[in-house]
């Protein structure tokens, strides 16, 4: 009877003692997936900007039909007192207004990533990137 206490025993502490070891085991090797919160510094922008087609410069013919129309939304800008001047003060930024403009004009990309291309560089201008895009690239422009 001992015996048999002896062996039930010893069956006993190593299955409690294989509990114990695999319980710490599970510890050691922690499977759970862990989330990690993004910092302030380290956000990653949801729409990506590379998506709008490069520049390609127009024919001469083209390019006069996209001044002139780009001319007649300048002149509806001053008779519009919500209108307020961009900070298109260097050269630099003049350019990639009017190469961005014009891939509107052309019907390159839509009015919305337009927009959203704009807000990049002026996001205090949401109001006039909206204005032009509403203007320009209207049925009554003649880029057709």
């Amino acid at each position: 009877m001992k015996n048999k206490f002896l062996i039930g025993a010893s069956i006993l502490g190593a299955l409690m003692m294989s509990g114990c070891s695999t319980s710490s085991s599970n510890y050691l090797l922690d499977t759970t997936p862990t989330v990690q919160t993004p910092s302030p510094n380290n956000i990653q922008p949801v729409v990506q900007f590379d998506t709008i087609p490069r520049y390609i410069e127009p024919s001469a013919e083209k390019k006069e039909r996209f001044t002139s129309d780009f001319r007649t939304v300048a002149l509806k800008t001053k008779s519009d007192p919500a209108y307020q001047r961009m900070g298109l003060d260097t050269p630099e930024t003049k350019r990639w207004f009017k190469q961005t403009t014009y891939l509107l004009w052309n019907r390159d990309i839509s009015r919305s990533q337009y927009i959203r291309e704009g807000l990049t560089r002026f996001p205090s201008n949401e109001y006039e990137f909206k204005f032009v895009a509403n203007n320009l690239a209207s049925d009554n422009v003649s880029n057709d």
